[in-house]
């Protein structure tokens, strides 16, 4: 069972990268399997921080190459800012 975050974020995904929900697993890889651009990982990005408030750095956003490794990295900035 996912968390509400979670499923909001994979929700974020879907949409920013024209995928249907049910695609978006953990172990989707970005650019492998979404054909992800630069563009579309800074609109990813600046979404999930207008949903969250959240900041998230950029140099830190490129090194997740997976759906789970964004999950966990959003998940994370979601608990430090409380």
């Amino acid at each position: 069972m996912v968390s509400e975050n979670e499923a909001k974020i994979m929700e974020i995904i879907a949409e920013v990268f024209e995928v249907q929900q049910d695609q978006v697993t953990k172990d989707k890889n970005f650019v492998d399997d979404f054909n992800a651009k630069s563009i579309k990982i800074i609109e990813m990005c600046a979404t999930l921080e207008d949903e969250f408030d959240i900041e998230i750095d950029m140099e830190d956003a490129r090194k997740n190459s997976t759906v789970g490794d964004a999950i966990d990295y959003t998940l994370g900035l979601i608990a430090a800012s409380k």
